[in-house]
């Protein structure tokens, strides 16, 4: 019986839990333990007896940031979240200081005791629809969630493999994705490179507190800034993280800086090229047209283009190869009506198969 201890209480990890917790998961030789992430309810004996036996854990979301609003300390957020609340008020920002923190001590028990790690975090490939929709894509329906063991901004994921032998998981995520919105995806299969190839480099950084970044959003911006123009004479803009509040002027000259809130779909003619670090904008931006110059570590690698110094020799990927990674980045994420289910047992023990 392989054992599973999951922490905290998101969407995809209570479903996943109620899989397991199932009969069909007895039944595939599959068991959890769950350790709710409940306040003033103290650790049990059994708790630690299962993270300590346990093959593997399960948590949601990454870890790693140092931006302070995401510290978890019983004597300040803690506190502060009960005077929200308290006064009726919000408590955002709280929840990821806890989901750090557990997160976190997660990974150290997982280093200490030699577990594997299952990481479920939001979607990937499914974010295309923000090219066609106005609202953000956890507002709308399919609502997908990624899974893979190990954390994926650092290289160290293992995603489930690419079946031929089943029904494509690209073309239902495209056909409930059309029908839940009323919308054509476009440029799929087979996918077209539509950038200006006059146009500016578009540098996209991530969200300054989030962690699933491997450099930070300020050196990220500054180091983009300097060696794209070692490489090319192209105009430059820079697009900030529709959350950030970095002001990019302060830490780069003469570049244009678009507003937070500018749709991706609205600037594909004035764009020869994406430089991106782990930004998931990948999926947005190749499903536009857009060629993208990313981190070793980010989704796109497969696309083969990684090195800035080679902008004015970038490499544009066949409509096959495009179609492949379509295929690939589909196995990296699930409905949440596929974790609650039985579908999603396979793919738990794929993922922790020697």
């Amino acid at each position: 019986m392989i054992q599973i201890v999951s922490f905290g209480t998101s969407n995809p990890v209570e479903a996943i839990y109620s899989s397991i917790k199932s009969n069909i998961g007895q039944k595939s030789n599959l068991s959890v333990h769950r350790v709710a992430e409940v306040k003033d309810k103290p650790i049990s004996l059994e708790d630690l007896y299962w993270i300590k036996n346990a093959d593997a854990y399960l948590v949601d979301g990454t870890w790693g940031s140092t931006n302070p609003a995401r510290q978890w300390k019983p004597d300040k957020i803690y506190l502060k979240e009960k005077r929200n609340l308290y006064h009726g008020r919000p408590s955002t920002g709280v929840r990821s200081a806890r989901m750090e923190f557990i997160n976190v001590f997660v990974q150290e028990l997982a280093k200490m005791y030699n577990k594997k790690v299952i990481v479920t975090e939001s979607a990937t490939l499914s974010r295309i629809k923000c090219n066609y929709i106005d609202s953000w894509y956890k507002n709308t329906g399919p609502r997908y969630y990624r899974m893979g063991l190990g954390h994926w901004t650092y290289g160290r994921t293992k995603w489930c493999k690419v079946d031929n032998s089943k029904p494509s998981r690209l073309h239902t995520m495209i056909e409930k994705t059309e029908k839940q919105n009323k919308i054509k995806l476009q440029n799929i299969e087979p996918h077209q490179w539509k950038n200006n190839k006059d146009g500016a480099v578009l540098i996209m950084p991530g969200l300054e507190y989030d962690p699933t970044s491997s450099v930070s959003v300020p050196e990220f911006i500054k180091t983009s800034v300097e060696r794209v123009r070692l490489a090319t004479n192209r105009k430059i803009i820079v697009k900030p993280h529709p959350l950030s509040k970095i002001v990019v002027k302060d830490l780069v000259k003469d570049v244009e800086v678009l507003p937070r809130e500018t749709k991706l779909r609205t600037i594909v003619d004035r764009v020869y090229c994406g430089v991106l670090g782990e930004s998931t904008s990948i999926f947005e931006l190749i499903n536009l047209g857009i060629p993208c110059i990313t981190s070793k570590w980010n989704f796109g690698i497969k696309l083969n283009n990684t090195s800035i110094d080679r902008i004015e020799k970038i490499y544009y990927a066949t409509p096959l190869e495009v179609l492949n990674w379509y295929k690939m980045v589909s196995h990296t994420e699930f409905e949440l009506s596929e974790f609650g289910s039985h579908l999603i047992i396979p793919y738990i023990k794929e993922l922790l198969q020697k």
